[in-house]
Order: structure tokens, then sequence, then C-alpha cells
């Protein structure tokens, strides 16, 4: 039989169950009632006790099974349980057949019900197993009842002769029973199966609209804080500009001046961000040369290298092929990168910049060996405003976009990024660009 995780879904099945005991109720009634209705409406003959005696007998294992599910039990316990209904609705199908006529009864089709209920609730290999005890519960009674292996009780006044000896009508009731059930059983798994894909791929798409929600809340959250904090720091020192002496406001103001240009860029960012993330953004791409963009940087960040004893160097090849790229793209990422390993390295350390070709891709590395990253924080370290603990521990001001750009900018030019990096050791930021098919570059 199935293991809980092999049936449709689960929780809907355990649900049916109290449906399936208010089911059996309706078919003992309808029993009760089609008795009187048979003998006394369709002037049918056959004996009433035994019928009457199985289906008393199915009401006090109904009575049972209701009490078991209004008690506490665990998703197998009730699975085994929807088993055992199962198979003793098919054990009393069976006497009622049989004490009804057998072969001769119409109502032997009532087998499907079992068969399709089976297959929502087990569809792998346990609808199929019930499905062959059901056919092979039926065909030993006809055959048992064919050959007079057992006593035949006849259903008087439907047939003018009673086809339980004969072989032709008995080989035929048993094809169309057997192929009927067996087919229902295909059509109504394979049903159930493609159901529960569906359950489980909305409930999938469920938990990634509540995320994407979350992070929305969690950015709107972020970007409130990234540009309240500069702002409230420009206006408290212009807010002191009356109450300080001449010599001093120049130097207020243009800390002020650099609080607002740190709000400007944040914003800037995020519009390019957002822009990418859209995909409205064209993007124009040129043959550019990388030795040309990397010298530029470093030169930008000289100073910066100087005021906190970090060595830069360009280990380039002489013969560098031009890449595919579009320039401010190219800029912007090797800037942020080149950015990062010299505000966070430490004294006495050292940034290089490397590149090499590999087959139609040119891959630009930035190497430092600052404080690395832990393990743990390297699977999020391009996500939107991530920045890591030992990140947050440095004196840098930084809202965590950088690197959430760098990515989105080399994979709409059609590369890659990456990092290597142990924490306490460095780090390793790589990405490809592909090379330029034509010489002339920008």
């Amino acid at each position: 039989m199935n293991t809980p995780s092999e049936s449709a879904p689960a929780d809907d099945a355990l649900e049916r169950l109290t449906w399936f005991v208010r089911l059996r109720w309706l078919a003992i009634a309808g029993v009760l009632v089609t008795l009187p209705a048979a003998w006394f409406l369709l002037r049918l003959r056959f004996q009433p006790i035994p019928l009457l005696g199985v289906t008393a007998g199915l009401t006090v294992c109904n009575v049972f099974f209701q009490q078991r599910l209004r008690r506490p039990a665990s998703p197998a316990y009730r699975l085994g349980l929807a088993r055992a209904q199962i198979i003793l609705d098919l054990l009393a199908l069976v006497l009622l057949l049989y004490f009804s006529g057998g072969v001769e009864n119409p109502f032997s089709f009532y087998f499907v019900f079992h068969t399709a209920i089976a297959a929502i609730i087990f569809p792998g290999l346990g609808s199929l197993m019930i499905t062959c005890l059901a056919f092979g519960l039926y065909a030993l009674m006809v055959v048992l009842d064919w050959s007079g292996a057992i006593p035949h009780f006849p259903l008087t006044g439907l047939y003018a002769v009673s086809p339980h000896r004969t072989a032709g009508p008995v080989l035929a009731n048993l094809f169309a029973f057997g192929s009927t059930l067996y087919i229902v059983r295909y059509f109504a798994a394979a049903i159930s199966r493609r159901l529960s894909r569906r359950t489980e791929e909305l409930a999938a798409a469920n938990r990634r609209l509540q995320e994407a929600d979350r992070t929305r809340q969690q950015y709107i959250v972020t970007v409130t804080h990234e540009l309240r904090s500069p702002a409230a720091a420009a206006a408290s020192l212009l807010e002191v500009l009356d109450r300080v002496g001449p010599e001093e406001r120049p130097g207020l103001v243009d800390r002020a001046r650099q609080r607002i240009g740190g709000m400007l860029r944040l914003i800037e960012d995020l519009l390019d961000l957002h822009q990418l993330e859209l995909g409205t953004t064209k993007v124009e791409t040129a043959p550019v040369r990388v030795a040309a963009t990397v010298e530029a940087a470093v030169a930008e960040y000289a100073a910066l290298a100087r005021e906190r004893d970090v060595a830069v160097r360009i280990e380039l090849p002489s013969e560098l092929p031009p890449v595919q790229a579009n320039a401010r793209y190219l800029e912007f990422t090797i800037r942020n990168l080149l950015s990062n390993a010299i505000q966070y390295n430490q004294p006495g350390g050292s940034a290089t910049i490397t590149a090499r070709a590999t087959g139609g891709l040119l891959e630009i590395a930035v190497a430092d060996t600052g404080i690395g990253i832990p393990p743990a924080d390297l699977p999020r370290v391009f996500d939107i405003f991530f920045r890591g603990n030992e990140a947050k521990k440095t004196s840098r001001l930084a809202p965590g976009l950088g690197l959430s750009l760098v990515k989105r900018l080399v994979e709409t030019q059609g590369g890659t990024v990456w990092v290597e990096s142990m924490a306490g050791q460095g780090s390793r930021f790589s990405f490809t660009v592909p090379i330029a098919t034509t010489p002339e570059a920008v």
C-alpha cells in the first residue's frame, strides 16, 4: 500500500473520510429502501434475511469508524483507517451481491465508486491493489457461483433464464466489469495526480508571493531608513549654522553637501536598479578597452587607497582584447568592486585587478586581502540591501545596493558574477564580459 507521502493530497484525502462515512450511511439507507421497493414494486424475489444481516453489520462498522474519526490521530493512522473502510465496503458489497443473485444483480458496477475513491486517496500502487482486490472478490464470487461451489441465491423475476451458470454471459460480465474498474482507476488516479501537482504549484506560488510581499515591505522600510538618515544628518548640520562661527561654517556645509550627495546617489542607484528589474532599460553595447577603464578607476580611488594604506595593483595582460559592453555599466562595476576592495581592507593590505580571456569571454577579477566574507553570508552577497555582520562592523556607511547593481549590470551585458572568499582572508570578486568581435574600442 501507499505511504502518506504517496497519497494525493493527503490533507484533502483525510478531510474526505468523514464524507466517506456519510456516504456509507446513505448507502445503508439506500439498501433499506431498495429491498422493500424491489419486493413490492418490482415483484422481485430474493432472500432478505442475509441482506439485512450484512446491512446491520455494515451499520455497526460505520458507527465504529465515525467514532474513530472524532479522535485525534496521525495522518498515517487515518490513511490506514481509509484503507480499512474501503476494504470493508468491498466485502460488504460482494456479500450483498452474492445474496441477491450474484451475476444476475445489475448493481455490481457500484464497485466503480470505491475504485474512484481509492484512486483519489491513494493514486499510486495503493489504488491499483484496491482495484485488483475489488475485481478479485467479485470474480471469485461469480466463478464459485457459476461452478456450483457455493449455494446460489437467485434474484427471481429479473431474468427469464438465470445467466449465472452460462459461461458466455458470465465471461462477458467479468470482462466488462474488470475493464471498467481498471479504466476508471487509471483516469481517476491520473486526474488526482494532476490536481495534486497543481495544488502544490499553487501553494509554492503563494509562498513566493508571500515572500515577495515581505521583501517589498522590508525594501520600503530599508529605503525609508536609508533616505531619512542622510536627510536628517544634513538637516541637523544646517540647523547649527547660525550658532557657529564663520570659520566652522564651510566644514558644516561641506559635510551637509556630502550627506545630500550620498542621498542623491542612493536615489539614482534605486532608479537604475528598478529599471533593470523591470527590463525597461535598453542596453547599448560597443567595444570597450578594459585597461583604460581599470586605470581610470584606480586613478579615481588613489587618494582613498593612500588614506586606507592599501596598495592597488593592476596585473593585466599586454594584449588584452576589447569587450562588447556598455561603457558606463563596465565602469560602475569595476569602480564598485575596487571601492569595496579598498574600504573593506586592512591597513597595509592590497587590492589586485586581473583579467584573462577564457573562450569568448573576458574574466575580470578584483581580489583583496581584507576582512573577507563568512560562508553563511556568501549566498546573500548580491541581495539588495544586504550587508554582512563583518561589513557592518566597519566605519563605512553603505546601504548595500552596490553589489546588487553589479550583478544586474553584468547579467544585462551577457556575463556572470561570483565571489570567492573566506572570513579574515580577503575576497575575490570575478565577472565575465563578452569579448568584442570588432577591433574598434572606446
